[in-house]
């Protein structure tokens, strides 16, 4: 979720006290933290990065007696806060490079979390994203092209693009769609295998369609915002309706993605639509469904062009269902 502040200056104290314990310490998506701690400031993502160094720098040499095992896990090319520019990104690829021993760094560029048909749209998002943010090769060298990982084959993955004025009947489509495909065959996935994943959750109308959607269809849900909502006192096995700043590190295997630009101005960049979008995608281990909802109005078509930046990028590797493009 996104952190204030106070959260992320709590984030630097920790990480610099742990320069001094004796526990291995495993850091995952530290580009989230670093990205919006740029938000809030250079200095407060300069002294988070100078503590990761450090913690990095002393372990596992002579001087860590205790042989301590560090990851910190970080991909530029994942986050879901649709206003980060290009130069934000780029400001993290130069913090890390700048700050970072580079003999300490490796890349993972191999999927095995998706099929090959989701790898493939993933890779398509992430070459297009690449492209526009690694102005040099250092930056280039923190976004690695992904390679393929297996050859599992599942669904390929569907797209629908929907016009603000009649996205009801399509969301309804969708929800019909993918629960009678991964409710009514025999034997059925568990109501826990799908996530519908909206991002913008808070201020998107499409998520309380989607939730009234799912209730028609008898699809126990829960939703995880401050609300706490659950269609069902047994939240054991039910569809997981949440934010996609939530989902970083969680999978799913089937996800609806749901990208909602309705709310949105033109200062919505596209690379930060792209990280969003790949963010949401990347979720589903072998069944992915991706809905583009945008508004046309004319003090808005800013937005409209980006989401039609995606869907061209994004057409080559799906099943277009519908649009209104």
């Amino acid at each position: 979720a996104i952190m204030s502040g106070n959260e992320l200056e709590q984030v630097a104290t920790v990480l610099a006290a742990l320069h001094s314990t004796r526990c291995h310490v495993f850091l995952d998506d530290v580009q989230c933290v670093l990205l919006e701690a740029i938000l809030n400031g250079t200095e407060l993502a300069t002294r988070i990065v100078k503590a990761l160094s450090d913690i990095l720098t002393i372990s596992n040499t002579t001087s860590d007696p205790d042989n301590r095992v560090v990851w910190v896990v970080c991909d530029i090319a994942q986050h879901n806060w649709y206003y980060t520019s290009n130069t934000d990104y780029e400001e993290v690829a130069e913090l890390l490079v700048r700050n970072l021993p580079r003999s300490k760094m490796r890349t993972l560029a191999a999927n095995l979390r998706n099929t090959a048909d989701i790898a493939e749209l993933l890779a398509g998002i992430r070459n297009h994203f690449s492209s526009r943010i690694a102005t040099t090769d250092d930056i280039s060298s923190l976004i690695p092209a992904q390679q393929p990982g297996h050859y599992i084959h599942g669904t390929l993955p569907c797209l629908y693009v929907t016009h603000e004025d009649h996205y009801k009947s399509v969301i309804e489509d969708v929800v019909i769609s993918v629960t009678d495909r991964l409710f009514g065959a025999a034997p059925p996935l568990e109501y826990s295998d799908l996530a519908v994943i909206v991002g913008e959750y808070y201020s998107s109308s499409t998520a309380s369609l989607l939730e009234e959607a799912l209730g028609k269809q008898g699809v126990p849900f829960t939703t995880e915002d401050s609300r706490g909502t659950s269609s069902t006192a047994d939240t054991s096995n039910t569809v997981w309706v949440g934010d996609a700043a939530d989902t970083p590190s969680c999978e799913w295997p089937a996800v609806v993605a749901v990208l909602d630009t309705t709310s949105w101005d033109s200062t919505a960049g596209r690379s930060a639509l792209l990280a969003g979008l790949y963010l949401l995608a990347s979720r589903a281990r072998v069944a992915c469904t991706v809905v583009l909802v945008y508004n046309g109005a004319r003090d808005n078509v800013g937005v409209r062009d980006n989401v039609e930046y995606v869907y061209n990028i994004v057409k080559p590797y799906v099943l277009v269902k519908h649009s209104d493009l």
